[in-house]
């Protein structure tokens, strides 16, 4: 007779409806957060992926010389957006922002149909305001498309483990897509192979089905390395192509060095642990949500279905968060590589919080869900969406019709906004003359004495959130508040050359 305390307590998989409620509420509250939040154009990966989608307009196929042009399932759709919308900054931003509200989406279905509405709800809240998410589906980056094809991998995967536990058999066309998901995710970026090899752990332990359904979605991933493989050979003569352009693209890699950390480094073995648990962009999600996954897993009422979707989530986080931290001479140490993670430490988290509730914990589940939403939110609002405040301003005085000069650098990163506007050209690299507007971005500033420039204006960056909040409340800041919220960018300044 089965142990009364080791009963899986009965959760209703959440029906279709309500999953759409809460997918179209999490696209509204995502859709508002960029708003917010939105830096535009970084001037930097996302400008070579828009030159490279527009190579591939040109000329098919477009076989690119650096590790950028080879990530096909960012540069395809961006140049299909392009053909289909034209210019501008939210033709950029268009295919990653759909990958992104697709991983929230199938994360909603995947956890609504394992452990409930309540599950659902919550994990969707955390990964709909999570900071890194939001930041990185403002422009075109690689990160949430990679995110999006290993949730449905995972997910597929799940599906058909359920299945064996039901005495059905796993379908292999299910099984073979996971497989070709996962390949497209490495052909996103090839940190996806850090999933992958956490997959090889689960095949290891047999866990979920037999080995012999994971050699399907083995066959799967091999399939799309295998024609990539082939296209390689065929354009370049060399089948490894990707790898030798990959695997050398990144030479100035310090971990002793802050790249990007966000946080003061002690030491490269525990700097990846203070990042993940200080750096604004993870709220406190591993704060927390590393914590409720232990208590979950110790749990003995979860259902099966339940387990096995915790067991997949918390092995990719941390397989992933430890190649990631401790790759030392392959990766920097900065929060963007640590997104897959994130994310399931979120779908974690909420399905731990929904299990506190349900378990008469609902005054302990409603707090730490409180804190760890407000916390992101939080993330989101200090983060700096000012650091192309310089580049946009010379947009903004281009388009007045003046010439303008400024350092190089500035120009490279605000050539694509320049070319929509149609004033490249008042930009030039020359010299300036007599007449002509400098502009000095002070993150850069340029030589300290200008005999013959009339200083025209100093322009600071606008307010940040937190800042036009307490303006609108009426409660004046301290200056010293400045340095804590600010918008982190010193602004720009205006001469006239005589």
């Amino acid at each position: 007779m089965p142990d009364p305390a080791n009963a899986s307590p009965s959760v209703r998989a959440a029906d279709g409806t309500s999953m759409v409620a809460i997918i179209g509420i999490a696209a509204v509250a995502f859709l508002i957060q960029l708003a917010l939040f939105a830096t535009g154009p970084w001037g930097s990966d996302d400008t070579i992926y828009w030159y490279d989608a527009g190579e591939w307009l040109r000329a098919f196929p477009f076989i690119g010389t650096d590790h950028w042009s080879l990530r096909h399932t960012l540069v395809l759709p961006l140049a299909l957006a392009r053909g289909l919308f034209g210019n501008g900054p939210t033709v950029l931003m268009l295919p990653t922002l759909l990958a992104a509200l697709a991983t929230v989406a199938m994360l909603t279905v995947w956890v609504g149909r394992t452990s409930g509405l309540l599950a659902a709800a919550l994990a969707t809240a955390l990964v709909v305001t999570g900071p890194l998410l939001v930041t990185l589906s403002t422009t075109a980056l690689v990160d949430p498309i990679e995110a999006m094809y290993l949730v449905l991998a995972l997910m597929l995967m799940h599906r058909e483990m359920q299945r064996q536990d039901t005495q059905a058999t796993p379908r292999w066309p299910a099984l073979l897509l996971a497989g070709i998901c996962a390949g497209l995710a490495l052909l996103s970026r090839e940190t996806a192979a850090f999933a992958v090899a956490a997959v090889g752990l689960l095949f290891l332990c047999g866990f979920g089905m037999h080995r012999l359904w994971y050699l399907i979605t083995a066959a799967g991933f091999a399939l799309v390395l295998g024609a990539e493989t082939l296209l390689y050979w065929i354009t370049t003569g060399n089948p490894l192509y990707r790898f030798g352009i990959a695997s050398n693209h990144d030479l100035l890699i310090d971990r002793w060095v802050d790249q990007g950390a966000g946080v003061p480094l002690l030491h490269p073995m525990i700097d990846p642990i203070t990042m993940v648990l200080a750096n604004h962009n993870f709220g406190v999600i591993f704060l927390l949500g590393v914590p409720l996954t232990i208590w979950l897993l110790r749990r003995p009422d979860l259902s099966r279905a339940t387990r096995t979707q915790v067991i997949m989530l918390a092995t990719v986080a941390l397989v992933w968060s430890l190649i990631a931290g401790y790759l030392f001479s392959k990766l920097v140490l900065i929060p963007r590589y640590f997104l897959p993670p994130a994310i399931a430490c979120s779908a974690l988290a909420g399905i731990a919080l929904a299990r506190l509730w349900r378990g008469g914990h609902q005054r302990l589940a409603a707090s730490g869900a409180l804190l760890m939403i407000v916390a992101n939110l939080v993330g989101s609002s200090v983060d700096n969406h000012s650091f192309m405040f310089a580049e946009q301003e010379l947009v903004r005085q281009a388009h007045q019709g003046a010439t303008l000069h400024t350092d190089a650098e500035t120009r490279r990163r605000a050539m694509l906004m320049l070319q929509w506007d149609g004033a490249s050209a008042r930009v030039p690299e020359t010299p300036p003359h007599s007449g002509d507007i400098v502009l000095e971005n002070l993150m850069r500033p340029l030589a300290p004495s200008h005999p013959g420039w009339t200083l025209i204006a100093r322009i600071p960056p606008p307010p940040t959130l937190v800042q036009r909040g307490f303006a609108m409340l009426g409660i004046p800041l301290p200056a010293w508040t400045d340095r804590i919220l600010a918008s982190g960018h010193p602004g720009v300044t205006l001469y006239r050359v005589n």
